[in-house]
């Protein structure tokens, strides 16, 4: 809150100081954004850790999209430092609701919450995670939302390129308005829907020890599959054509999608471990 409370300060002519701002800013909401999803892991436990993720998600596509159209209608109206005191005033309300709101003990998560122990050492924490990251169901998980993910960030810069340098299928609907918005509203409800439900499925394999740290863990692959993704669209432009690349990318990812544990890892007695 603080962070946009300070990029408010900041003059619009500032161009440098208010790139700083929003530097420091992200920084902090991404630490928000992982610590709203270890409290997650903490508290809830089994298919409630599911739900929730589907729910928590899902409220911020939605919070996100409300967001940047109310901020940008009143950036349009009353200006860039009007737009940000708005947001930084939204963020305050919400802060004062989390603050009303008393948590209750760890129900699982990282032992250390849970047990009163002492939180173990970095290199104990490393060696824990790492054998959580790469039991079957989770290192499945990990691998096809990394599979996943890769091939709709190299799409999308394709898609640039496709509509900027000529049209493919249907060229005169390409010039219509309302088919570009079309596509591009089918297409990010449709990847919502699929990293919504990514994120259930990694909190449904995290283990309990380390559930939080690898949840975050999985959060980042996902991140980085989008980088890479991002990457391979040269690649991929310099080898085929795009309408070739959406072909070969549409039989591709639906085999990918076989990949997504459907279970959870099970101990000698049966019942599920993670």
């Amino acid at each position: 809150r603080l962070g946009a409370a300070a990029i408010a300060l900041v003059p619009e002519t500032e161009i440098s100081m208010l790139g700083w701002a929003f530097l420091l800013h992200n920084v902090f909401v991404g630490l928000q954004d992982v610590a709203v999803d270890a409290l997650a892991v903490d508290q809830l436990e089994g298919g409630d850790r599911e739900r929730a993720s589907g729910m928590m998600y899902c409220s911020a596509y939605v919070g996100t999209f409300l967001g940047g159209a109310g901020l940008g209608i009143v950036t349009a109206r009353l200006g860039l430092s009007t737009a940000i005191a708005a947001m930084t005033a939204a963020q305050a309300a919400i802060l004062a609701v989390v603050l009303a709101v008393r948590e209750r003990a760890a129900a699982s998560g990282d032992e250390a919450l849970a047990t009163g122990h002492a939180a173990p050492a970095p290199l104990a924490m490393i060696r824990t995670l790492v054998r959580a990251m790469v039991k079957p169901l989770a290192l499945r998980a990990a691998v096809a939302a990394f599979l996943l993910k890769v091939l709709p960030a190299a799409l999308s810069v394709v898609m640039l390129v496709q509509l900027v340098e000529r049209f493919g299928l249907a060229a005169r609907g390409w010039e219509s308005t309302a088919v570009v918005f079309g596509y591009g509203a089918a297409d990010t409800v449709c990847m919502a829907a699929m990293s919504v439900a990514l994120f259930s499925i990694f909190m449904r394999v995290a283990s309990p020890a380390v559930a939080a740290t690898q949840f975050t863990a999985s959060m980042a692959i996902m991140n980085l599959a989008t980088s890479v993704g991002s990457w391979l669209a040269g690649p991929i432009g310099d080898l085929v054509d795009p309408p070739t690349a959406f072909l070969i990318a549409g039989c591709i990812q639906p085999l990918l999608s076989l990949l997504v544990p459907a279970g959870r890892e099970r101990g000698p007695s049966g019942s599920p471990i993670a």
